[in-house]
């Protein structure tokens, strides 16, 4: 599912933990993965798979949580969700799959090699590329997740540099690079959607609409492209250049069954702007009327969500330079309600401690700053590691100072 255009990138950013959370030190670890067995073995002509939904193999079941899943939903057989005659035999008897269940194939197939390839965290993947009636693809998470736990960690296909981007040579540019990948990575990207001309899609669109930023450059991430976009999400993709990956990780708590889902909008823009401006946002760039949670909500709920975001984007107005404690505060929990993205508050809390005057505020800041990064990033990582030396240092103030003044 589509991600970013050209004339909207924007840096990739995330969702949140509440607040009486964000003090957590380390990352709950994730649960054992379940079992993922092939989606491409033991087709033809024959299978029941053609007569029902495509699920797993009878043997990949036994013992397994997987034992009701399947590429499409479960009240959905593939013959309902294909156009008729969809699954055929050609001349040479091979069965044409549907162009949905085709690549719901494909994008497991990827996961499981990167699994193999231990790009991913665990021996099997967490998530699964499913048909979703009357949505399309979507991700689906395959066990409970954590704040903190990465669902995926993808190699970039290949790197543009931001001036290409910007320019007029990033045709030429796309053809050589798409040239030199495999034949099941160009697939990849060829499967991917072109939200600007989605009847006669070109891999210039398929490229602008998924991309993400790689540092300085632009990139893309076929199978992290799948998740869908949500005004209340439960996960974020960021570029760990210094790993040479990207990583999704969930943001929220996400059950086995559930979605996962990232935000395609800047927090500090639309992304925590009421709903009618969300979905013109969304209509005029991605091409879809948006029906997440948050855009479904109605009478009460709905009044109280649009009066959290308009009382934020008053506080984004003002800067967070300007803002007192308990506006800080007050900004924590607003995100914390709309699932603002964990990324965005990080570095608005970053933006907070380097203004703040009084040390103890400052520590208590950079308390957050920390949880926020070691959650987002893990340990170990750049913004993690900036965020520790900073505690370091206040550290330090604090054992010398307050046993002194109190």
């Amino acid at each position: 599912m589509v991600l970013k255009t050209k004339p909207v990138l924007v840096t990739p950013v995330l969702p949140i933990l509440s607040p009486e959370n964000l003090l957590r030190e380390a990352v709950l670890p994730c649960p054992p993965c379940s079992t993922l067995a092939s989606l491409c073995q033991g087709f033809s002509k024959s299978d029941e798979a053609l007569d029902g939904p495509l699920s797993l193999s009878e043997d990949s079941r036994s013992g397994s949580s997987l034992s009701n899943w399947s590429l499409f939903d479960d009240d959905t057989s593939s013959d309902d969700i294909m156009s008729e005659g969809s699954a055929i035999d050609n001349d040479e008897g091979k069965i044409i799959f549907s162009t949905s269940e085709h690549d719901c194939i494909l994008f497991n197939t990827e996961l499981q090699n990167m699994a193999k390839d231990n790009v991913l965290p665990g021996q099997e993947p967490l998530c699964i590329i499913k048909e979703i009636p009357a949505k399309g693809l979507a991700m689906v998470a395959l066990q409970k997740l954590y704040p903190g736990d990465i669902i995926m960690s993808e190699l970039p296909l290949f790197v543009m540099p931001l001036a290409v981007f910007d320019g007029d040579e990033g045709e030429d540019w796309l053809d050589r690079a798409t040239n030199k990948l495999s034949c099941q990575k160009r697939e990849l990207l060829h499967s991917l959607t072109d939200c600007r001309n989605p009847a006669d899609p070109t891999t210039l669109g398929r490229f602008y609409t998924n991309c993400m930023f790689w540092g300085d450059d632009i990139t893309v991430c076929p199978v992290m492209a799948r998740a869908n976009h949500s005004c209340r999400p439960n996960a974020e993709f960021l570029p760990r250049v210094d790993l040479g990956r990207n990583e999704l990780r969930a943001t929220y708590v996400i059950e086995a069954g559930d979605e996962v889902t990232i935000n395609y909008m800047a927090m500090a823009e639309e992304g925590s702007d009421v709903r009618e401006v969300r979905q013109e946002y969304l209509r005029r760039l991605y091409g879809f009327q948006c029906t997440c949670k948050a855009c479904t909500l109605q009478d009460l709920e709905l009044e109280a969500d649009d009066e959290v975001r308009e009382e934020l984007k008053e506080l984004q107005a003002r800067g967070s330079h300007n803002w007192t404690q308990p506006e800080v505060l007050g900004f924590l929990a607003g995100a914390s309600k709309i699932q603002g993205k964990l990324s965005f508050i990080m570095d608005t809390m970053e933006e907070c401690w380097a203004v703040a005057s009084d040390q103890t505020l400052k520590l208590d800041y950079c308390l957050k700053g920390l949880s926020l990064a070691l959650t987002v990033y893990g340990q170990g990582s750049p913004k993690a590691t900036e965020w520790k030396e900073r505690m370091v240092e206040l550290q330090l103030w604090a054992d010398c100072y307050l046993p002194q003044h109190g």
